[in-house]
């Protein structure tokens, strides 16, 4: 198990750094889940109260939780749900990856932005409310007119000719 993940991630680390594309998220999941599945094996040698039949809760907690780090989504959690068909687990999982996501949000980018940065496509940077001074009220139009239940046929036809331009013919 331990030289399946080490192989696993050197081919991943190589089939997502070539100019081909290949896909993310396949390999993220099962390096986590080799991952989260020697963890578990620990545990349990260390813990051998633990029942090995949640060896496979540790493999899911730790495709979810090392998927969810590197492309920094919380619905990765999700996705594995979805994938594994079990549901038990899912609070475990939901748990791991809103960690994983905080703990590597604060430590480096998403992997989606380092390939970006990379190739030198533009991306959207976080955006701050402190970059802006405009209010929205400063912004605004005066207040919309309204209609009512109870609004006659010329209410309307006002309320239309203040905010649209009404032609009483084709114009061309």
């Amino acid at each position: 198990l331990l030289f399946f993940l080490i192989v696993r991630v050197v081919l991943s680390l190589l089939g997502t750094t070539i100019a081909t594309p290949g896909g993310v998220f396949g390999p993220l999941v099962a390096i986590g889940a080799a991952y989260g599945r020697i963890v578990g094996d620990g545990a349990h040698y260390f813990f051998p109260d633990i029942d090995m039949s949640s060896a496979s809760t540790f493999a899911v907690v730790g495709a979810a939780s090392v998927s969810g780090s590197v492309t920094q989504t919380i619905s990765s959690s999700v996705l594995i749900a979805e994938i594994t068909g079990d549901f038990n687990p899912f609070f475990l999982v939901l748990i791991s990856t809103t960690i994983a996501f905080f703990v590597t949000k604060k430590l480096h980018i998403s992997i989606y932005e380092s390939s970006l940065r990379l190739m030198g496509l533009p991306w959207i940077p976080e955006l701050s409310t402190r970059h802006f001074v405009v209010t929205a009220n400063q912004v605004m139009k005066p207040p919309p007119a309204c209609l009512y239940r109870r609004s006659s046929l010329h209410d309307v036809v006002q309320v239309l000719k203040q905010n649209f331009s009404l032609y009483e013919e084709d114009p061309t």
